[in-house]
């Protein structure tokens, strides 16, 4: 009985200290909506589709795509990490014109929290209060699954 015991302790403990999987987006559109209101209404709702490692993005006028993957930090943050690939240098939703830099375009990376429902919420980077509890500011938009 102690053995089996003993053997069922280990294996919650070699479970438990295996990796992570990084969390998933799965492949499918989403519309992404801003916490930010003007009259009501969010200042800016995009279409988001994220397929095989390519995310594209529609904002107002401009198309983007980016690869993507996702990422799990030391700390536990998920993080949707993306390179812009092109741009049809329209504006996007808040009228503004898309930055063109030249040559190799930098990793960004964005802090997003799944809900059980398929939905992802995109923030600010995590900070910790003193005690080390993670805290974030106010996010910026959610994106919800369309079905």
């Amino acid at each position: 009985m102690r053995l089996i015991f003993a053997a069922a302790i280990g294996l919650i403990a070699t479970a438990s200290a295996a990796p992570q999987a990084p969390p998933r987006i799965p492949d499918g559109a989403y519309a992404f909506h801003s916490t930010a209101m003007k009259d009501g209404k969010p200042v800016c709702t995009e279409r988001w589709v994220f397929k095989d490692g390519i995310q594209t993005v529609e904002s107002g006028e401009e198309i983007v795509r980016h690869a993507f993957h996702t990422e799990i930090d030391a700390d536990g943050f998920d993080w949707l990490v993306s390179t812009r690939i092109e741009t049809n240098g329209k504006p996007d939703c808040t009228g503004s014109w898309p930055i063109e830099t030249p040559g190799p375009h930098k990793e960004e990376r964005t802090y997003f929290l799944m809900r059980n429902n398929g939905a992802f919420v995109v923030c600010p980077p995590p900070s910790k209060t003193a005690d080390g509890t993670p805290f974030t500011g106010d996010c910026w938009g959610e994106a919800t699954p369309l079905r």
